[in-house]
């Protein structure tokens, strides 16, 4: 899972990075944007992501009690210092960063299209920004409604232990998917 998360949301800040570039420094995007860039970046969010994903799946094991199956990570020790720095650095390289990289990129490329925009007058570039604010607005908000409860469930979870039941597996099954569901949604959103 951690694997996949780190991925998305790498691709999903990255894509964020490039349409900054593309607005904010045409110029310099003509020299930048570059197919051969683009398989860079790529191959370096693969690269980020197995490096940050890796260790997790070499302390991955499974434990069989009494009929079933349980998936878990056996921590270094002491196991509980371990945990909760995974923990933080997911919150922070997963969530914390990715929201500020994606606001602030997207915020400067509605503030330099309103500054064109001021300049030309012009409805067109009017409706344009009116359809990228918009889109801009919808993308982050989608985000961290995604991306949000996981965390919080995680870091809940590390405060406050919280007996295993059906409620608390349906919620820890329930968060993983909203936050996948942010990559199904992110085609459709940029394509409106």
């Amino acid at each position: 899972d951690y694997y996949n998360m780190f991925t998305s949301i790498f691709t999903l800040t990255t894509m964020s990075v490039d349409r900054y570039i593309a607005v904010c420094h045409p110029v310099k995007a003509l020299d930048f944007r570059t197919p051969r860039n683009a398989k860079i970046v790529n191959v370096c969010n693969w690269i980020l992501s197995s490096a940050i994903g890796l260790p997790v799946m070499f302390m991955a094991t499974t434990k069989h009690d009494r009929g079933s199956t349980d998936c878990a990570l056996i921590f270094p020790h002491p196991s509980w210092y371990w945990d909760n720095l995974l923990k933080i650095c997911v919150f922070i390289f997963a969530f914390i960063m990715p929201v500020l990289i994606i606001t602030v990129c997207y915020g400067m490329m509605i503030l330099r299209l309103k500054s064109v925009r001021m300049l030309s007058g012009s409805k067109e570039k009017d409706r344009n920004l009116r359809r990228i604010t918009r889109m801009v607005l919808v993308v982050v908000a989608v985000f961290i409604v995604c991306w949000t409860p996981i965390h919080i469930y995680v870091i809940i979870k590390a405060l406050i232990n919280i007996p295993p039941s059906l409620f608390q597996t349906v919620t820890w099954h329930l968060c993983i998917a909203l936050g996948y569901t942010n990559s199904c949604l992110n085609p459709v959103l940029y394509a409106l």
